[in-house]
């Protein structure tokens, strides 16, 4: 332990270059926000996708008949969900998924 030390003021650090734009603030979309942005190409496919396999998986056990008595419940309930999940999907999110909206890309970010 030195003293001299405690008596000398710490080193003074260069503060950093503004930015050239300035300091405005970014802010992060909200909830509701996020949720009325456009879904990018993968998202459409992987959503599609989902949507399909769930379907085909929720008729499959259906059409078993008594064979599958037990996978019923679980295909009653994907079918539900699939259902509750299309009903609360935003307007623009559904044309995207049916095909008749563009996903989003580098060109049309903010298509609404």
């Amino acid at each position: 332990m030195r003293p001299e030390a405690d008596d000398q003021a710490p080193p003074q650090l260069r503060p950093w270059p503004p930015p050239q734009d300035g300091y405005d603030r970014i802010l992060k979309p909200d909830r509701r926000e996020a949720r009325r942005r456009p879904l990018r190409r993968w998202q459409v496919a992987f959503v599609r996708v989902t949507l399909l396999s769930a379907a085909a998986f929720s008729a499959a056990v259906l059409a078993a008949g008594p064979s599958a008595s037990l996978w019923r419940g679980a295909a009653i309930a994907v079918a539900t969900s699939e259902l509750v999940t299309l009903a609360l999907c935003p307007r623009q999110q559904l044309r995207q998924l049916v095909g008749l909206r563009p996903p989003a890309g580098r060109d049309n970010q903010l298509n609404r």
